[in-house]
């Protein structure tokens, strides 16, 4: 449903002079991308549970302008989300499940009503677990670790 590209290297993706394009991955008969200056906001949070479990959740929204494009009227924002949650079961083996959406809101004078598209889908994960913790590490000094 929506592709995302970023020119120049990943590194210099983060920093400034963002370009992007979103569009739909099925052939139409009205121009169904944009591309152009490109803004990111992020989200992210994650609960460890002592060496038991951990919840995940990250969200992301692009704002595709018409700044540097050949159609500079309208603008994409992508939307994606996901969220899991992980189990250890048995030493460094875990379980888990995942959802992950996507939701793209397209506006161009070109489209007669704007584009909003909508995707989701459910995972189920197993994973081996290379550090117990999920990968914390332990980050209070050792005087306070005793109270």
């Amino acid at each position: 449903m929506v592709a995302l590209a970023c020119g120049g290297a990943p590194g210099l993706c983060a920093r400034r002079n963002r370009y992007g394009a979103g569009g739909s991955v099925h052939p139409t008969e009205e121009r169904d991308y944009h591309y152009g200056g490109t803004g990111q906001g992020l989200l992210g949070a994650r609960l460890i549970f002592g060496d038991k479990a951990m919840l995940d959740m990250t969200a992301r929204e692009y704002y595709i302008s018409g700044l540097g494009s050949t159609q500079a009227d309208g603008s994409e924002r992508i939307f994606r989300g996901n969220a899991s949650f992980t189990v250890s079961v048995y030493k460094g083996h875990a379980v888990g499940i995942q959802y992950v959406m996507s939701v793209r809101d397209a506006t161009a004078s070109s489209y007669s009503n704007g584009i909003r598209q909508t995707v989701g889908t459910w995972s189920l994960a197993y994973n081996y677990l290379g550090h117990s913790r999920f990968g914390a590490v332990e980050w209070r000094p050792a005087e306070i670790e005793g109270r």
